[in-house]
């Protein structure tokens, strides 16, 4: 069975990489863009110019993961 849930996330303007909050790293894990400055208690996530704010449908399965990118 599966759990289905919409999340604000991110998307990586030079491989198209999507990550959900919390980001454990600053970098882009597929071609190490730097696209999260750092974290604001007044503002939350601070996106770096290299991302794009996206709504992402976060499928969990058993045994993977699954981020889909939501068109508005």
């Amino acid at each position: 069975m599966a759990k289905v849930k919409f999340s604000p996330g991110i998307r990586c303007r030079n491989c198209g990489k999507i990550e959900i909050p919390p980001f454990g790293c600053h970098l882009c894990q597929v071609c190490g863009a730097k696209i999260v400055d750092g974290y604001d208690n007044k503002n939350g996530w601070l996106i770096n110019k290299n991302a794009d704010m996206i709504t992402v449908k976060v499928v969990r399965k058993l045994f993977k993961t699954i981020y889909e990118e939501v068109m508005l």
